[in-house]
């Protein structure tokens, strides 16, 4: 993930932010968010970091509508 969010910030292409939001499931169950919380990542000038943020904001939002 951390590769993949240095190649996003030098490429933006569009397969590597497929890679970073498909890595977002499994950081959520690792409690990735629960030691830098998704306002953190979403606040984050990192552009890398920011899709992450908003891509996990996404889905927890999903995930609390849901249940």
């Amino acid at each position: 993930m951390l590769v993949n969010i240095l190649m996003f910030n030098k490429s933006q292409s569009i397969e590597t932010e497929q890679k970073l939001k498909l890595a977002v499931p499994m950081l959520i169950k690792l409690g990735m968010f629960d030691l830098f919380s998704v306002e953190e990542w979403i606040s984050d000038e990192n552009s890398g970091r920011r899709l992450v943020g908003k891509a996990a904001k996404q889905l927890l939002d999903h995930k609390s509508v849901t249940t």
